[in-house]
């Protein structure tokens, strides 16, 4: 039984998105089958084409993958030979990936396929229709794609390195430097123990050489006591 409370506009807006977007993902499915390989290959290759040079930790953050998730495809690419890891230009240490030659070679195959579709339905629709279309995705799309997209034009425009931070990269910085801070917090505690236990051994040096006394003042001391003591005996 229908809702007649349910937006109907809604229904359809929704089925029309899956359907429009099942004919864009399957129009490359039939070329990754024949190379073994699934969406998340592909996914890989786009962004790789668009935005070489990008960190492991970048492509996670944008497929919004795990770095186990990912490494699966990631290997199947890397034996393949489609995807190729090269030391950083401004910092050695970053890994960067690319696409190697046969890897270009198939993501091309797979965007022209893709391409013509979207050549096609935006045609049809007209230049207006096609402007309106984007200004609707942009939202959805919503702060990481406009961050992704920047990114990727500022490194186009400076030609190397990223300009956002790797976050495995944050990470192992933000370790480190607990990881100092702890070893100074221990350094000071160590400083101020020792400083303590020569403070007491001074004092105590010192205490010592104050009680010692000569033996004539030892025996005076006890004649004393004594004859306090015998003063009380006799009272």
């Amino acid at each position: 039984m229908l809702d007649p409370c349910r937006p109907d506009a809604y229904d359809r807006d929704f089925t029309l998105f899956y359907f429009a977007y099942r004919a864009f993902t399957g129009a490359a499915d039939a070329a990754l089958a024949e190379q073994g390989m699934g969406r998340a290959h592909h996914r890989i290759l786009t962004f790789l084409a668009y935005s070489p040079g990008m960190s492991v930790g970048e492509l996670c953050q944008a497929l919004q993958l795990t770095k186990q998730a990912i490494n699966g495809p990631l290997r199947k690419l890397g034996d393949e030979q489609l995807v190729r890891v090269t030391p950083g230009e401004r910092d050695r240490r970053r890994k960067e990936l690319h696409l190697t030659e046969r890897g270009a070679d198939l993501e091309r195959t797979l965007h022209a396929r893709q391409r013509a579709l979207f050549t096609a339905a935006l045609e049809e629709a007209g230049p207006e229709a096609a402007e309106g279309w984007r200004r609707m995705l942009a939202p959805l799309a919503g702060r990481d794609w406009e961050v992704f997209t920047a990114s990727v034009e500022a490194r186009r425009t400076e030609g190397t390195g990223p300009t956002t931070p790797d976050p495995s990269e944050q990470r192992l910085l933000s370790g480190k430097r607990r990881l100092l801070r702890i070893e100074q917090t221990l350094r000071r505690s160590h400083h101020r123990r020792d400083a303590a236990g020569a403070g007491a051994r001074h004092e105590l040096q010192h205490g010592t050489a104050a009680r010692r006394v000569v033996p004539g003042e030892a025996a005076a001391d006890d004649g004393d006591l004594s004859g306090a003591y015998g003063a009380r005996a006799t009272r």
